[in-house]
């Protein structure tokens, strides 16, 4: 009668993590979707942020994604702890729960990269042209796009110019109240450095695409200014696919 209860409740053990670790992990794995395309860094800094009562980055999703991650590792510990517990009984069947939790530490590890990479590689014909019409100048900046309220700063060695693309080529950035708005860097001399297309922007964060001219241009160096200026520029995430182009994570404040 013993074992039978053991077995009992080995069972029903299983089939509430398996159900549990089912559900969290698809509510999971569509809450961190709704960050994209903000990196994990981004995602996590977010969080705690909203913790703290930060109102410039708080909001519901970031508490949502807090309480479920939480949750999300109790049921992957608990998971381990059953297959230690039922693998003598069930042997590899004990491992379905866990192996759940382990393919959505996979999914979200790689999703972000999976996510931009898709971006690049479908645009980044079209975004290489704009780069081959300004260095032509068939698209140059003009003095009454130059953002100009840090031009007295010391500190700041770079101009940044708002340049609207053509009709045609709106949809390579989001940049702009009406979006196809791209960033022209360039130094004191005039002299196109890096150019932004945006994949997201909002009040306090960007996410961009940034083609350096140069490729020992060290991005760092130019990122002040170039979303919504604040008092700093702080780099989250930098993944360099080539030699000339970079994707980036920014928060501002």
């Amino acid at each position: 009668m013993k074992i039978i209860m053991i077995q009992a409740n080995l069972r029903n053990q299983q089939i509430i993590l398996l159900n549990l670790s089912l559900v969290t992990s698809i509510l999971l794995l569509l809450l961190r979707g709704s960050f994209l395309p903000h990196s994990v860094q981004y995602t996590f800094l977010s969080t705690l942020l909203s913790l703290k009562g930060n109102h410039d980055i708080f909001s519901v999703q970031s508490i949502c994604f807090l309480l479920l991650a939480t949750f999300f590792i109790i049921l992957s510990l608990l998971s381990v702890q059953y297959f230690l517990k039922g693998f003598q009984r069930y042997k590899y069947k004990a491992l379905l729960p866990l192996l759940i939790n382990i393919f959505t530490i996979i999914v979200l590890l790689v999703m972000h990269k999976v996510f931009i990479l898709q971006d690049f590689y479908s645009h980044v014909g079209e975004r290489e042209e704009i780069v081959t019409m300004i260095a032509s100048g068939t698209l140059k900046q003009n003095d009454s796009q130059r953002i100009k309220w840090f031009d007295n700063l010391s500190n700041v060695l770079h101009k940044i110019y708002k340049v609207q693309l053509p009709s045609q080529y709106t949809h390579l950035s989001e940049g702009g109240e009406r979006s196809g708005e791209i960033n022209i860097i360039t130094n004191h001399n005039n002299q196109t450095k890096i150019i932004v297309f945006f994949t997201s922007i909002d009040d306090f964060n960007y996410t961009a695409w940034l083609y350096k001219i140069n490729p020992s241009t060290p991005i760092e160096n130019y990122l002040f200014g170039v979303g919504n200026l604040k008092s700093y520029a702080r780099l989250l995430q930098a993944k360099e696919v080539n030699d000339n182009w970079s994707w980036v994570d920014v928060v501002e404040n």
